[in-house]
């Protein structure tokens, strides 16, 4: 049994995650590749904000072993925000990050959508995508226009100025995704994208009886 850490103890380990932002997380390093000896290790622990939370109660408590799925998903969550923080802070030092590039993408590719149909895309509160809209919109990159089809509702359309922020990104945006996917033959690729279009089968399935 691992001992209870004390408030002292996950305030390091806070500071640590918050100074560790951006650098690789511990399923990429290969120190999460077992979940049990991960949250045992607390310089891995800090490296994934995310799975300080889902390690807290098996550190707290008894240490648990995890399943072998569960460890896959951990591995997969922590690759996603890893890849999206290092997306997002090397944008940002081009003067847009992609926290903010990824909507006026959306609308570059699906064209004009209502501010609910974004929130629901990027699954997002509604006050969050809200936000964003209004910030773009001060900044030139895309303009409310009445919906047609319902005069009370708003479309969110990209504007030229829009396109060509976007545009200016797709190189360094592409270099991070190919450079962390390329790694992959293309009989690894394709192996790849069948499992994750099965994994989310499943999901969909269990979404739906669900709800």
């Amino acid at each position: 049994m691992r001992r209870r850490l004390s408030g002292e103890d996950w305030g390091a380990v806070d500071a640590s995650s918050a100074a560790a932002a951006g650098t690789v997380c511990g399923s990429v390093s290969g120190k999460c590749s077992s979940f049990a000896r991960f949250v045992s290790n607390r310089n891995a622990l800090a490296r994934c904000s995310h799975m300080q939370h889902i390690a807290r109660p098996y550190i707290e408590g008894p240490l648990q072993k995890m399943s072998d799925l569960e460890d896959l998903v951990s591995a997969y969550v922590c690759l996603y925000r890893d890849l999206m923080r290092t997306l997002d802070r090397r944008m940002a030092e081009e003067g847009m990050s992609f926290a903010r590039t990824k909507l006026l993408i959306i609308l570059d590719r699906r064209g004009p959508m209502r501010g609910t149909a974004i929130a629901e895309y990027l699954n997002q509160s509604p006050r969050t995508v809200t936000e964003a809209i209004d910030a773009l919109e001060r900044d030139g990159f895309l303009r409310r226009t009445a919906d047609a089809t319902d005069r009370r509702a708003k479309l969110v359309e990209i504007t030229a100025s829009g396109v060509e922020a976007v545009r200016k990104t797709d190189p360094l945006r592409r270099q991070i995704v190919d450079q962390t996917f390329g790694v992959l033959d293309d009989g690894e690729r394709a192996a790849l994208q069948q499992l994750l279009d099965k994994v989310g089968g499943a999901l969909t399935v269990l979404r739906d009886d669900v709800g």
